[in-house]
């Protein structure tokens, strides 16, 4: 009789015990999978994640369509963060414009002040 870990002699049948087995086995596979993944919080976890990706395709633990939808996942989580990036910039710079807007009326004001 062979056991689990025998990969030369496979069993013929799937009885009940052995899809247990098998089961528990590929859901702490998914887990790991899923833990050797960065999360999608940076543009650094981003590339690694797409490096994580590209070599679990080439190694066949995800197929090509899987491939290409975490690739997709990873281009509209980054086109996200550069609009928020941009979105925070904008802010900013319209702060500024309006700290400047306020100096110039302030010089004005003291130019017509001063004027004869």
């Amino acid at each position: 009789m062979s056991t689990i870990d025998d990969p030369v002699q496979p069993r013929s049948t799937l009885d009940s015990a052995r899809a247990r087995i098998l089961a528990a086995k590929s859901a702490a596979a998914r887990r790991d999978r899923k833990r050797a993944v960065p999360p999608l919080d940076s543009p650094e976890h981003a590339r690694q994640r797409l490096h994580v990706i590209s070599d679990m395709g080439i190694a066949g633990l995800l197929s090509g369509s899987a491939v290409l939808g975490q690739a997709a996942i990873v281009r509209e989580w980054l086109a996200v963060w550069t609009a928020e990036l941009d979105v925070k910039r904008l802010k900013q710079l319209e702060q500024r414009v309006k700290e400047l807007e306020a100096e110039l009326a302030a010089r004005t004001g003291a130019l017509r002040r001063a004027a004869p």
